[in-house]
């Protein structure tokens, strides 16, 4: 299979990107304009241009870009700006950088490529695990209601499969594979509920609270599997109302656990310990 190139000329689809970044002042960054701005700030602006660049000129996950060189000529910067505004879009798994053989677009989902924010916020954001199980509280009942609507078969697959991990090792003094699995049935209702902005905030937030140092009582494991039994059979069922009422009765017993054993340290805003 041929790999997409877009060729040497400038493309259509940079035409008419150009078009619209001249149209919006805050989004000048073509020829003279992008000369008097710090690397920052180029890199900053090119971001979005490159994103409706990938956007009009109609590039696929697994289509190659055009060259730095070919970029940075188009767009009217330097190749640093570019490729600083190029790893950024990395980061969040937009594009991939493949040594030697230059840019290429990757699959975008918008339910995982935003979690590595969650240790920015926990280490450097102040977020506090109280907020953190209050927002959760706040849409994951709505993420509930919309996942029985919507999931598809493979994801009813996934979630079974999660929540069997759960049952193998309710009873293992080790907790990590559970709790591993825990998330990852969030995960999979925030990805199968049809709303992408939902499974982006979702994404974020599992990953702030079960990235805390904290522990469940081994004789809790049975209970919290319970309540995950109770949310699988409403989705299973297509029963939105249910699986509104179990998802938040299952965060309000969180949110009671974590208000007996959560310990505030002034070192590490979110950290809870057993006593």
């Amino acid at each position: 299979m041929k790999e997409k190139v877009i060729n040497s000329s400038p493309s259509t689809g940079y035409t008419a990107v150009k078009r619209q970044a001249e149209a919006i002042p805050d989004w000048g960054i073509i020829g003279d304009l992008a000369a008097g701005w710090d690397g920052s700030k180029k890199a900053e602006r090119i971001v979005p241009l490159l994103v409706r660049y990938i956007n009009l000129a109609r590039l696929k996950p697994g289509d190659k870009m055009p060259s730095e060189q070919q970029l940075s000529k188009e767009i009217g910067v330097g190749r640093r700006a570019l490729r600083e505004s190029l790893i950024c879009l990395q980061s969040v798994g937009l594009v991939q950088s493949r040594q030697g053989m230059g840019w290429y677009v990757e699959h975008f989902d918008p339910s995982t490529s935003l979690r590595f924010l969650s240790p920015l916020l926990q280490d450097f954001g102040g977020a506090d695990l109280f907020q953190v199980i209050q927002t959760r509280l706040a849409i994951e009942p709505i993420i509930g209601q919309l996942a029985a609507e919507h999931i598809s078969e493979a994801g009813m697959q996934e979630l079974r499969a999660s929540l069997e991990v759960m049952e193998r090792n309710v009873d293992n003094p080790n907790l990590e594979t559970f709790r591993i699995h825990d998330q990852k049935f969030h995960d999979i209702l925030a990805q199968e509920c049809g709303n992408c902005i939902l499974s982006m905030v979702s994404s974020i937030l599992t990953g702030l609270f079960y990235s805390v140092r904290w522990d469940l009582p081994q004789n809790n494991k049975a209970h919290v599997l319970e309540k995950h039994q109770i949310i699988f059979e409403a989705i299973r069922n297509h029963n939105g109302p249910l699986a509104v009422r179990a998802i938040q009765e299952h965060l309000e017993e969180a949110m009671d656990y974590i208000d007996q054993h959560y310990q505030k340290n002034e070192n590490s805003p979110m950290q809870a310990e057993i006593e």
